[in-house]
């Protein structure tokens, strides 16, 4: 593969990521209220889960994206802003 080709693949994970971030932070108190302790997933800046465990979400992402760069996936009511937290890295 091109090096130009990578560079526009890793650019467009990049982006989607930061999708994603700007929608779990609009959601946040939504979700929080109406949702609490239940699992998000987010694809392409859209919820396609919510579920009360993490491998049910997990699942349900897997079936939508193949490519686990592109989601993200939180609990919903749980403050991420006081600690990191990495919730899966690499495979769904």
């Amino acid at each position: 593969m091109p090096k130009q080709t990578q560079k526009l693949k890793r650019l467009s994970v990049e982006r989607e990521r930061q999708l994603n971030q700007r929608v779990a932070r609009r959601l946040t108190q939504e979700i929080a209220e109406t949702y609490k302790g239940q699992w998000v997933g987010l694809i392409h800046g859209e919820v396609v889960a919510m579920e009360p465990t993490l491998e049910a979400v997990m699942e349900k992402m897997r079936n939508v994206e193949p490519d686990p760069r592109r989601g993200m996936v939180f609990q919903a009511g749980k403050d991420y802003t006081k600690k990191k937290i990495i919730l899966s890295v690499g495979r769904w």
